[in-house]
């Protein structure tokens, strides 16, 4: 059932929005999972393109977050929900492409390995709705509390380059450097603190009075948000202890034997944010949507909401926002 509902709601989007704003931004999104596809099927054919692919992989999971901002204001369409689906096809064969060296492995790299099956199982249950959701949340936003849509959509692009700050060095470093399962276990606690702080902003930037620290940590902040800290305050502490003990000069190997728990961890706390992420996203909506509609006033298609674009750019003259940032 759900599947039938999902292709009825696929057929009926445009294939592409017109986006004259946002067309350079969209290409870049492109070629970029184009590059990720490419290195994928090389590395099939025999060819060595294990540290292309893995810095490519890690600006494409970005990517997902930016072609979700363009969406909010230009409405969703075929080109991004098939981007969704081909990070999560192409995520899934970077693990296969692991697996086939699986006799090479020892038994700590193959716990590491497996830890990410649920992890990619919740990827496809939960995050494209999840995406679909924040979409009817952005503009839900825009149209009851009277945000400037182009102020917001310009604050979340601006943290969204401060996240490759963190994402491209760690990516880099993490790829040329050394092989999959070294040193990459000191890095990629940045990296996921990376994209947990650029999501919660996400959400936190639609109501402005609580995007501040003293909200986050104060009483009033929800249990997901208060989450996210803990989160983050663990893979900083996480990432902090394995440099300490690099910098002493403990092996890689024994620094792998001592660190694949908490880096175990760190996977499952992933995992969690993902299914967690869902029914805050549903939660958030609702919030907005009992502020503008009646319940008498009938069913609300988020799908539906989520398709129409805003256009504030073409049609400034229409819309005065009540509140900026």
């Amino acid at each position: 059932m759900f599947l039938k509902q999902a292709l009825q709601n696929f057929s009926r989007l445009r294939f592409a929005h017109r986006s004259h704003w946002f067309l350079f931004a969209r290409g870049y999104i492109f070629l970029v999972q184009l590059g990720v596809w490419l290195s994928v099927l090389m590395n099939f054919a025999g060819i060595d393109t294990d540290t292309v692919y893995r810095i490519l992989a890690v600006l494409d999971f970005a990517n997902i977050r930016l072609h979700t901002l363009v969406c909010s204001v230009i409405g969703m369409d075929k080109l991004y929900i098939l981007h969704l689906i081909s990070t999560g096809i192409v995520w899934v064969l970077g693990h296969v492409l692991a697996v086939l060296d699986w006799e090479k492995s020892n038994y700590l790299q193959k716990v590491f390995l497996i830890s990410h099956f649920p992890q990619m199982l919740t990827f496809w249950i939960f995050n494209i709705r999840t995406r679909i959701l924040y979409l009817s949340t952005f503009r839900m936003a825009v149209t009851d509390i009277g945000i400037d849509n182009q102020t917001l959509f310009r604050n979340l692009f601006k943290w969204w380059i401060l996240m490759h700050l963190i994402l491209i060095p760690c990516s880099i470093y993490t790829a040329v450097r050394h092989g999959v399962f070294k040193n990459l276990l000191m890095w990629l606690d940045l990296e996921w603190l990376a994209y947990k702080m650029f999501e919660i902003k996400m959400y936190l930037a639609l109501t402005p009075d609580n995007e501040s620290f003293s909200y986050v940590f104060s009483t009033k902040s929800l249990l997901l948000e208060k989450f996210y800290v803990f989160c983050a305050i663990f893979y900083i502490a996480n990432c902090l202890a394995k440099l300490t003990f690099v910098c002493v000069g403990t092996s890689d190997e024994k620094l792998l034997s001592m660190f694949i728990i908490p880096t175990i961890v760190g996977e499952m706390l992933f995992t969690i944010q993902w299914i967690w992420l869902y029914f805050y996203a549903k939660k958030k909506l609702d919030e907005f949507v009992f502020r503008c509609l009646d319940e008498d006033s009938g069913d609300f298609d988020e799908f539906e909401v989520a398709s129409k674009a805003l256009n504030p750019w073409e049609s400034l003259s229409t819309y005065e926002p009540k509140h900026s940032f």
